[in-house]
């Protein structure tokens, strides 16, 4: 890491990733080191096997702490001395250029945020949603998971991490965080796999997953 920059980790949650996690893992070592990455696994399909072959540490977390906002502040407590925290899914992503989009943000103030997302898919109606999901970030600074969080370490300790909730950890969290400064949209984006919209098809996945957003926002 070139002296001046903030050092960055990146948390890596996996629940049955164990394939998702076999083919990220390469790639993200092309740009990153091993000890920059931190996998936070539940031990259901033995994930830590997969980090330890590519020399990645990998905490397995107990029963008591599963659930995608306990695993990313479990992993997060492992680094207090990262200057920014990155939380990515198993099955998405990251641009090569996301060391140089973070270090800028980083650099710019921002407090966090997330990336552009796209899904691995050709069908116009999910280039549609992700298009709406980027607009949503930039107006009101409210990401999903699959956007890549990233966040200011010292900010993430001031909100005490992620709520602790089985669901809209991600969306909770983004609330509160862009009132503790400007947030960012970052390009490159990433691209997230398609794989959940695959069983109800597209449109029908994204509006039920609309309905609980909004039904989220009202209550």
């Amino acid at each position: 890491m070139p002296s001046g920059e903030p050092s960055i980790r990146i948390i890596l949650t996996v629940h049955r990733d164990r394939e998702a996690l076999a083919s990220l893992l390469p790639e993200l070592l092309c740009h990153w080191q091993a000890d920059e990455l931190h996998v936070v696994d539940t031990g259901d399909d033995d994930a830590a096997a997969v980090a330890a072959a590519r020399g990645v540490p990998c905490l397995v977390v107990d029963a008591a702490q599963r659930g995608r906002a306990r695993q990313m502040n479990a992993g997060a407590k492992l680094h207090p001395e990262a200057d920014l925290l990155l939380f990515l899914h198993a099955d998405t992503r990251l641009p090569p250029a996301a060391r140089a989009s973070l270090v800028q943000a980083y650099r710019e103030g921002a407090v966090g945020g997330g990336f552009s997302r796209r899904f691995d898919s050709p069908s116009r109606f999910l280039r549609l949603s992700c298009a709406l999901a980027d607009w949503r970030v930039r107006r009101f600074g409210l990401a999903f998971g699959d956007q890549a969080i990233f966040v200011r370490r010292d900010v993430f300790d001031r909100l005490g991490g992620f709520p602790d909730q089985p669901l809209f950890e991600d969306w909770d969290f983004t609330r509160l965080l862009r009132k503790q400064g400007p947030t960012r949209l970052l390009t490159p984006g990433v691209i997230s796999s398609a794989r959940r919209f695959e069983q109800d098809g597209p449109v029908l996945r994204t509006f039920k997953d609309l309905w609980l957003t909004v039904c989220k926002a009202i209550n």
